[in-house]
C-alpha cells in the first residue's frame, strides 16, 4: 500500500492510495467537509516543507481552551472527526478537540511530505 498526497499547480490537494497497482483518490478522514477544511489550512496557512508540522502545531495550539464533551465510548475515527470539526467551528476546544484537529492536520501534512519526498527521490 502506497499512500501520499500532492499539491497540484492549481493549488488543490490530491490524495492517492495505491493498493495492488490501483490508484484511487483517498479521503483522510472519511468526512468531505473536514478534508476540505484541512486542505484549505495547508494551502493557506501551513504549507509544506521541513517546518510544516510545526506550523500545523502552532495553528492548533493557538486556539483557546473551551470546556467541551469527552468522547465517551466512541471509536477513535468517529470521535476524531467529530472533535476536529468542533475545534474548527468553535475556534477552540478541550484536549480531545486539540488532539483530533492536530491528528487530522498532521496526517495530511505527512501525506504531502511523503509524496514530495518520493517525487524528489525519483528525479
Amino acid at each position: 500500500v502506497v499512500r501520499g498526497a500532492y499539491i497540484t499547480p492549481q493549488k488543490t490537494i490530491v490524495r492517492a492510495d495505491r493498493t495492488s497497482g490501483i490508484v484511487k483518490t483517498g479521503s483522510l478522514s472519511g468526512n468531505a467537509r473536514l478534508d476540505s477544511i484541512i486542505d484549505n489550512l495547508i494551502l493557506t496557512r501551513i504549507g509544506t516543507g521541513p517546518d510544516a508540522l510545526r506550523r500545523a502545531y502552532d495553528y492548533v495550539k493557538n486556539h483557546p481552551y473551551i470546556s467541551a464533551d469527552a468522547p465517551g465510548n466512541q471509536d477513535m475515527q468517529t470521535w476524531t472527526v467529530k472533535f476536529a470539526l468542533q475545534m474548527y467551528d468553535r475556534k477552540g476546544g478541550n484536549c480531545y478537540n486539540f488532539t483530533a484537529l492536530m491528528l487530522c492536520t498532521g496526517l495530511l501534512v505527512a501525506w504531502v511530505m511523503t509524496m514530495l519526498s518520493r517525487v524528489m527521490a525519483m528525479s
